[in-house]
């Protein structure tokens, strides 16, 4: 009995203390302390809450302290949470405008919208409906077998096949929106400008150069650098002046 307590006690302990933060770092960001209030929000995301609204008050903080490129790596986390979060894309939207090289930030497609659509929610939701899924899939195995009554025992029978695909669903996006997240295929520069190099040595040519805020697709890495490609220009970066995502 003293084991169950203090378990459930750990719990609600946890659960008030896991939004805390961001909470305070609300209060801070609204009273112009945005470097604590980053600190809060940073501290929500070490604590495993990958939510976009917590990415979404850190872009805005990083853009408050004058950090675009950092503003811009946020937002695009956020979006990898919830595709569908409409004030990210606005901000976003925003943001292509403050920044020097013609860039796309969030580009509106079909594929976007089937993102939204699947991902438009929490991390865990596939997860929890897996679960639900398997109880009434359990559940009509058990009155196909069980029942005495044909009609119900056909009614079963296809409810388990529909109940089953929905299982199978459910975790293949539960796996594919876990690991979306930890895919870095992408990356922002973050110093005010970045050279693009022939190849991966710290005696390569110049080829051209990226503004802050501007992002691009991962296509390689060796050590302290990363390949990239940005429309018709492809070259080397080093690694320390970007951000991935």
């Amino acid at each position: 009995m003293n084991r169950v307590l203090l378990i459930g006690i750990f719990i609600l302990t946890s659960v008030f203390a896991f939004g805390n933060d961001f909470e305070k770092g609300v209060k801070e960001y609204n009273a112009g302390n945005y470097e604590i209030a980053l600190v809060l929000f940073k501290k929500e995301i070490q604590k495993g809450n990958h939510s976009s609204g917590v990415y979404s008050n850190i872009g805005r903080t990083y853009f408050e302290l004058d950090s675009l490129g950092k503003s811009v790596w946020a937002y695009q986390m956020g979006l990898k949470v919830d595709p569908s979060d409409d004030q990210i894309i606005a901000d976003l939207e925003f943001l292509e405008t403050q920044i020097s090289d013609d860039v796309e930030l969030y580009e509106r497609s079909l594929m976007r919208w089937f993102e939204g659509m699947a991902f438009g929610r929490s991390q865990n939701f596939w997860a929890y409906a897996g679960i639900i899924f398997s109880v009434f899939l359990s559940i009509l195995i058990l009155l196909k077998f069980r029942s005495q009554n044909n009609l119900l025992k056909t009614f079963s029978f296809y409810g388990a096949w529909v109940f089953g695909f929905l299982l199978v669903l459910s975790i293949f996006l539960s796996y594919f929106h876990t690991n979306r997240l930890q895919v870095e295929n992408n990356a922002v520069v973050i110093n005010k400008t970045v050279e693009i190099y022939s190849n991966p040595t710290s005696s390569a040519s110049s080829i051209a150069s990226l503004n802050e805020g501007t992002v691009f697709e991962i296509m390689n890495s060796t050590e302290g650098f990363l390949e990239i490609k940005l429309g018709q220009v492809q070259g080397w970066v080093h690694s320390e002046e970007v951000w991935k995502y």
